[in-house]
C-alpha cells in the first residue's frame, strides 16, 4: 500500500469514488466539497469487443459553470482542480 495513501486516510483528508460504466451508459452525480478542496478526477477506458471505448465528461461548479469538458478520452487521463467555493460539484455527460 502506498504510504501517502495511508497517511491521507489516517488524517481523514482522502476520499475515493469509483464507477464502472458499460458502453453506451451515462452517469451523472454531484458531490459537495468545502472550498479549497483539491479534487482529482481520473478516467480510463477498456477495450469492449476489441474496440477501445471513448469517455466523455463534463464537470460543473456550484454555479453550474462548466469547469472541465472533454470528449473522446481513450487513454488514462487525469484532471485536478481546487474547489473555489463550497458547494455541489457535478459530473455529467457533456452537452451535445
Amino acid at each position: 500500500m502506498n504510504w501517502c495513501l495511508v497517511l491521507a486516510l489516517c488524517l481523514g483528508v482522502a476520499m475515493a469514488l469509483s464507477f464502472d460504466i458499460s458502453a453506451g451508459d451515462q452517469l451523472c452525480f454531484t458531490e459537495e466539497f468545502p472550498s479549497h478542496t483539491m479534487v482529482v478526477v481520473e478516467m480510463s477506458s477498456e477495450k469492449d469487443s476489441g474496440n477501445l471505448m471513448e469517455i466523455s465528461v463534463s464537470i460543473s461548479d456550484p454555479d453550474k459553470k462548466i469547469i472541465y469538458n472533454k470528449y473522446g478520452v481513450t487513454e488514462q487521463s487525469r484532471y485536478v482542480f481546487t474547489a473555489g467555493k463550497e458547494g455541489d460539484y457535478g459530473k455529467f455527460p457533456p452537452p451535445s
